[in-house]
């Protein structure tokens, strides 16, 4: 069991899409459906080195700000920085 959960909070998954071509990031609406009033942190990553992808995190940021104005956006940017360096403020991230 997560931490989050022994402590009573639920934790979701933004899963990639199995239909979507691979390295294709996981839908905006996908991560919409995710976030609700009560969400109060998100973590996401800003490149997946997996699949060679860039995620679009300012739209994500949007989206969660959107569904819930209390939540914070956590962005994991390890695997971007060493190609580019991050704008903290366009993408509207907490940390």
């Amino acid at each position: 069991m997560w931490a989050a959960e022994a402590s009573g909070a639920s934790v979701r998954w933004w899963r990639l899409d199995p239909a979507q071509p691979c390295g294709d990031p996981p839908s905006l609406a996908s991560l919409a459906a995710l976030v609700g009033p009560r969400t109060r942190l998100v973590a996401l990553t800003h490149v997946s080195n997996i699949l060679g992808s860039i995620f679009d995190v300012a739209a994500a940021t949007d989206v969660v700000r959107a569904r819930s104005p209390k939540a914070h956006v956590a962005v994991d940017g390890v695997a971007y920085v060493p190609h580019k360096a991050p704008d903290v403020q366009a993408i509207g991230c907490d940390w």
